[in-house]
């Protein structure tokens, strides 16, 4: 039987103590924020809620690698290291979009249109709950998304800590970039946060969830539409006018 989808709370229970408190603690904080927001502004897990179902994907797909890879050859690094590090990588994005009223799209923040500026928030958000990283969590935040400017051909920048997370973000931006499925996900357990949420509709072209949706929301009466949470599909439907 195929190892099942975990929960994110199963999956932060599977770190180390001295880390884990301090990850419940952000999660508890900012739930409400997290559940809402995107993954992206449009590549990957963009959907409201596709923030935490991206995290949750990274976590289950290092579960699952980690024991792969340590069956093979002994790895030098923890599980629960490469988790707090998928749980904190991404940790600016639910501050970091806002909603252009006009296109209807999201769109980057000015404070965080550069990655050192990104960087410097996630690292302060880190620091302003006293979580310690070690050396190893370190090079794989700074590397999770890759050596980038810093690739040299005569020095290794990425440690296999980083390597192994950059790997599972990858799969989850990349491989997997509209899942979990809106529902029947092949991945026993897999689900999105916003499959909680009642009164979805379901988009006839795809069978994904659509999201309800208004214009001039200041208005008296805004109208409606629905789009779909697939990227692939995207259909727009309009809300009759009464």
């Amino acid at each position: 039987m195929p190892p099942i989808n975990r929960s994110l709370d199963q999956l932060i229970d599977l770190i180390d103590k001295k880390q884990r408190d301090t990850i419940k603690q952000i999660l508890v904080d900012n739930q409400e924020l997290f559940r809402v927001a995107h993954g992206s502004s449009h590549n990957h897990q963009n959907w409201p809620g596709g923030y935490l179902d991206h995290v949750t994907e990274c976590m289950n797909l290092a579960a699952d690698f980690y024991m792969l890879l340590n069956s093979k050859r002994k790895l030098d690094f923890t599980l629960s290291e490469a988790l707090v590090v998928l749980f904190l990588h991404d940790i600016e994005k639910p501050w970091r979009y806002r909603l252009n009223e006009e296109s209807g799209q999201l769109e980057t923040i000015p404070e965080m249109l550069d990655k050192p500026a990104r960087a410097q928030n996630r690292n302060q958000t880190i620091a302003s709950y006293g979580l310690v990283l070690n050396t190893r969590q370190l090079n794989a935040m700074k590397y999770v998304e890759g050596e980038l400017d810093d690739y040299t051909p005569s020095r290794r920048m990425m440690w296999p800590l980083a390597a192994f997370c950059h790997l599972c973000d990858v799969w989850s931006a990349r491989g997997w970039p509209n899942f979990p499925a809106t529902y029947n996900d092949p991945w026993l357990g897999a689900k999105r946060i916003t499959d909680i949420q009642p009164s979805k509709r379901i988009c006839q072209d795809c069978g994904s969830y659509m999201d309800r949706r208004f214009k001039d929301q200041d208005s008296d009466n805004p109208a409606g539409y629905w789009l779909c949470q697939n990227n692939d599909c995207n259909k727009y439907t309009e809300e009759p006018t009464s």
